[in-house]
């Protein structure tokens, strides 16, 4: 009995020593050490973390979660460092990273390291600044990584009248009422990490209505269903968009000026509208008096044409209003020298230049000349191809391409001096010219852009309407101001 009792506490002191095999041992291991973890980089949407290697390890678990304890991600990985994408900017997350064992070694799973990290916020683009309205057009300096500005013209008392988004840094303003307004504009981007729009930069200004410039004109045969009779009239085509014709039942004095809708109706600008989709128009003829034009419906009155030709139509009541008259009509055909075999050599020759607009390089400097010059040739250079010589300065020709078509002549920026001749629009853009029924040539919204500056500065909005002359002479000789440089707010500073 004696020797039991002795074998039974040997036997627990070999347990106990590690000399014999327990059952009791197998769940008693050794945890694995905590990961030590970092966060490496964050940017508005990710978040990178990474850890030292924890001997002994297979793999490690992870769990991000959310500010508000959700799950965003979880899973295992067999390195050190991992990326969550697709966060929520300026938000924070808490990362639990652990270490895993074998199943079959000493040890067991690592309690949990715990991080949190905090993504960036969305960057806000700058306003615009050096925003200004000048001779029409607001202007403002580019914004860091904007791709686009929208911009709205209010009333003094904050009514909207016009809004749209462009790439460039400047707009044109018209068609509108003259008086005190609001130019609004903000930058906007499509790029990551940052807000998509900017702060709203606005300025006051006052818009002005210059005189249109004359595009075109044509002579043609005006119908009078009243009177049963023809006689010719002359209409002129304006670059706002609105066409007169004077003397229209040939009495001096009474006039039609009308304007087309995109939906081709009729808005006439010389009558009085006191009666819905009707226009009182006065014909100064005593037996004829007043008419009373129709203009709901394009069937009855309506405007189809260009500088080629084309028709207007108008069905009217008497001013008894108790005759319908079915349409007095218009028509004319091109008139352009050479008609649709129009060459080359029809453009050569000696032209007087007609100038309209905003000038700060010439003897004029002010915001609406309205003057006349001689001395600008055009000369061949190919079958397509003209040369302008003297159009603004002596010397410094241009090369324009010729459409014969559609009657134009595209001229590409050109260098002259140091300027740059382009469209008022960008000193990257061209001007295309129209070549009108009489002959005669114009040129909108020209701008000699400065050159050797570190931003591109226009110092000419000028339409200019080239008509064949004998005269040779110069009437305006210009200076050249090549140093002169107007202050930045009144400048028309675009971008670069």
């Amino acid at each position: 009995m004696k020797k039991i009792r002795i074998f039974a506490m040997l036997l627990s002191l070999a347990c106990a020593t590690g000399f014999v095999a327990c059952d009791d041992d197998e769940d008693v291991k050794q945890a694995l050490q905590t990961p030590s973890v970092s966060d490496t980089f964050s940017d508005y949407q990710s978040l990178d973390f990474k850890w030292d290697a924890v001997d002994n390890t297979i793999q490690y678990g992870y769990k991000l979660y959310s500010s508000d304890d959700m799950v965003v991600e979880a899973g295992v990985t067999k390195g050190t460092e991992i990326r969550f994408t697709g966060l929520q900017p300026a938000s924070t997350y808490k990362l639990l990273v652990w270490a895993f064992a074998g199943l079959d070694t000493d040890y067991s799973t690592s309690p949990a390291a715990e991080l949190t990290a905090t993504t960036a916020a969305l960057k806000t683009l700058s306003t615009p600044t050096n925003v200004a309205v000048t001779n029409n057009t607001a202007t403002w300096d580019a914004v860091e990584n904007a791709d686009s500005y929208s911009y709205t013209i209010t009333t003094a008392e904050g009514g909207i009248v016009n809004s749209g988004t462009v790439t460039t840094t400047s707009v044109r303003i018209s068609g509108l009422e003259e008086g005190e307004y609001n130019f609004s504009v903000k930058a906007a981007t499509t790029q990551g990490g940052f807000l998509p729009e900017s702060d709203t930069a606005t300025v006051a200004f006052q818009f002005k209505a210059s005189s249109p410039a004359y595009l075109w004109k044509a002579t043609g045969t005006y119908y009078s269903y009243i009177l049963n009779k023809s006689w010719d009239v002359t209409l002129f085509a304006y670059s706002d968009g609105t066409y007169s014709i004077p003397a229209f039942y040939g009495v001096e004095g009474y006039d039609l000026n009308f304007s087309v809708g995109d939906d081709g109706k009729l808005t006439i600008l010389s009558g009085t509208s006191d009666y819905e989709d009707y226009f009182t128009v006065a014909t100064g003829v005593p037996s004829v008096g007043d008419i009373f034009i129709y203009v709901a419906e394009n069937s009855f009155s309506g405007f189809e044409g260009s500088s080629a030709g084309g028709d207007l139509w108008m069905s009217y009541y008497d001013a008894d209003w108790t005759n319908w008259y079915e349409s007095d009509t218009f028509n004319w055909t091109s008139s352009t020298p050479g008609g649709n075999s129009l060459t080359i050599d029809d453009l050569v020759g000696s032209y007087s230049s007609y100038f309209q607009g905003y000038d700060e390089l010439g003897d004029e400097k002010n915001d609406n000349v309205d003057y006349e010059w001689y001395g600008a040739e055009i000369t061949k250079v190919d079958d397509k191809t003209v040369a302008i010589s003297n159009l603004y300065w002596t010397g410094y020709p241009v090369n324009g391409v010729v459409d014969f078509d559609n009657k134009t002549i595209t001229i590409s920026p050109q260098e002259c001096g140091n300027y740059t001749l382009a469209s008022v629009e960008g000193v990257d853009q061209s001007i295309v010219a129209s070549i009108n029924d009489d002959g005669s040539i114009f040129l909108p919204h020209v701008a000699y852009w400065y050159c050797w500056d570190p931003d591109w500065y226009y110092y000419t909005d000028l339409n200019i309407t080239l008509t064949k002359s004998s005269e040779t002479r110069s009437a305006k000789a210009k200076s050249h101001n090549s140093y002169h440089k107007r202050p930045l707010k009144a400048s028309g500073k675009a971008h670069k």
